[in-house]
């Protein structure tokens, strides 16, 4: 109920602000906050722009939908969910990542690891596990697990957390609290990626074409984002899921299910370069250059 009065003192906030400022166009990536902004610039007849990041429409962009001049997609599954009214003005763009993983380089990656465990003695393929913000927890267990019987077979470095670092310690097992400026050249230099799958991680990933395990955030506190997010990154054939949402318990999130996974891929170098491939085909190119020209074609 106080969610409604938030939204009805933000819209005048809103009014007052764009009506002083006067902005050509009203770009919105969604969110709750979002709201009273999209229906104020319709009030001001300010052309809106609304951008979905994830394969179905969050709560508020069904809502800022119906004010705007266009929707844009980071998903072609999403247009197949549209009202036809929806669909009348939605463009697939794809969504932005920093600039950074255009220029992400393999041997920069493999030098920052270079510095934890030497690489060269047995040059393993690389994994590199993405947790470290909501649910790493659950992930970091999984991944502790499974340590000691996959540790032969390859490099794991893992963004844990804050606070998260294990005591465990094991040859070629590099810990990391959280990974910033090095993220584009540990992707580079990685050959399978395991991480959840909020919109950013996934389109990361897929730019670089790395194949990729995903175990999405499920159940009460998520709208289901994530599982459809990973739905289509699987049926699109550049990665595997990991729920309770699967429909075989072979790929239910276990530790014995991430191991067979994971060491099959490990296995299977052909099968890794067809998914990479695959993620090739699922990215417009350049998502920020082609959100950009539609901004520009339709500011008042």
């Amino acid at each position: 109920f106080s969610d409604f009065f938030r939204i009805i003192g933000g819209f005048f906030s809103s009014y007052r602000i764009l009506k002083k400022r006067s902005p050509v166009l009203l770009f919105s990536k969604g969110g709750f906050v979002s709201v009273p902004p999209c229906i104020a610039a319709r009030f001001l007849k300010i052309p809106v722009i609304t951008h979905e990041c994830d394969v179905t429409l969050g709560l508020a962009n069904k809502i800022n939908s119906l004010f705007a001049k266009k929707l844009l997609l980071s998903f072609s599954r999403t247009y197949d969910f549209l009202s036809v009214k929806n669909k009348a003005k939605a463009i697939v763009t794809g969504n932005p990542v920093r600039k950074i993983f255009y220029s992400a380089d393999k041997t920069r990656g493999l030098e920052f690891i270079g510095k934890f465990y030497d690489i060269s003695k047995n040059k393993l393929p690389v994994v590199l596990v993405t947790g470290g913000s909501m649910g790493a927890k659950t992930l970091n267990e999984l991944i502790e697990s499974i340590l000691p019987e996959i540790l032969d077979y390859c490099v794991l470095v893992h963004q844990r957390g804050k606070g998260n670092l294990s005591p465990v310690s094991y040859p070629g097992y590099v810990q990391l609290e959280f990974i910033t400026t090095q993220m584009a050249d540990l992707l580079a230099a990685a050959d399978i990626v395991i991480s959840r799958a909020g919109s950013n991680s996934v389109w990361e990933t897929v730019t670089l074409g790395k194949p990729v395990i995903l175990l999405p955030l499920e159940g009460s506190g998520t709208r289901g984002d994530q599982v459809d997010n990973s739905l289509y990154i699987q049926e699109s054939g550049c990665g595997i899921m990991l729920s309770h949402y699967a429909k075989d318990e072979k790929f239910y999130p276990t530790s014995e299910n991430l191991k067979r996974i994971l060491l099959d891929l490990l296995g299977n170098p052909e099968k890794l370069g067809i998914m990479s491939e695959n993620a090739g085909k699922i990215i417009p190119e350049n998502p920020a250059a082609i959100i950009a020209s539609i901004i520009l074609e339709n500011e008042k």
